[in-house]
């Protein structure tokens, strides 16, 4: 027996579609659905704020896993009681972060850490602390007490090296005190972004070059 011919190929196309369709749920994106998901997740991408916290997380990371080579070179300066340390990570090859540990005489000392996007700041941390002698006398007359006052700088730089937002936090650790405290519960307050900025971004143009940011070093 002859099969019938097929005089309607556009319908059982149709038909076919409309079967694939419901086996996927029957739902699809409109064109301009999927443009607006598209744009969203750019802007989501090309928020500053959202790049230097992935960035932060990411070299962090790296740190606590001991995943990145570092190199390190120290300096003095002679004529002055000033000195210290840089140092370099690296991942694969590329410069990720600089850490610059410094001293200025025998009471102050200073950290600045700079997170990196092809190797340009996008987030500084920078600690700086002051020591004194203080408090009352401990059982040991020999080790007198101290007291640190320490102050945290937190700068987010745009990718024209442009400040964005910078914090600032300041506690004091006492040596006499059981329960010191925690760094991490004192709460970040927003700042102009005036000076420290200014001097951390001219310091690390010495910095990557490996040389000191102080003249005479």
């Amino acid at each position: 027996m002859q099969r019938p011919e097929n005089h309607h190929p556009q319908l059982n196309l149709l038909l076919v579609l409309l079967i694939l369709l419901s086996a996927c749920g029957g739902q699809v994106d409109s064109p301009e659905a999927t443009a607006s998901s598209l744009e969203s997740k750019e802007k989501v991408s090309a928020d500053p704020a959202v790049i230097i916290r992935e960035r932060f997380q990411e070299i962090d990371g790296w740190l606590k896993q001991a995943d990145l080579s570092m190199d390190s070179m120290e300096y003095d300066c002679p004529d002055d009681p000033t000195g210290g340390r840089i140092s370099f990570f690296r991942k694969a090859g590329e410069l990720v972060m600089i850490k610059h540990d410094y001293y200025q005489g025998d009471h102050f000392g200073a950290t600045e850490s700079y997170y990196l996007i092809d190797e340009k700041p996008v987030f500084i941390h920078l600690t700086e602390e002051s020591w004194t002698f203080a408090g009352p006398e401990g059982s040991d007359p020999t080790v007198p007490n101290t007291q640190d006052n320490i102050s945290e700088f937190r700068f987010y730089l745009n990718s024209g090296q442009e400040p964005l937002n910078c914090l600032r936090k300041d506690y004091v650790l006492r040596s006499w005190i059981e329960l010191p405290t925690n760094p991490n519960e004192v709460p970040n307050k927003t700042i102009e972004c005036g000076d420290k900025v200014t001097t951390s971004m001219e310091h690390f143009g010495f910095l990557i070059n490996g040389m000191s940011p102080f003249s005479g070093c």
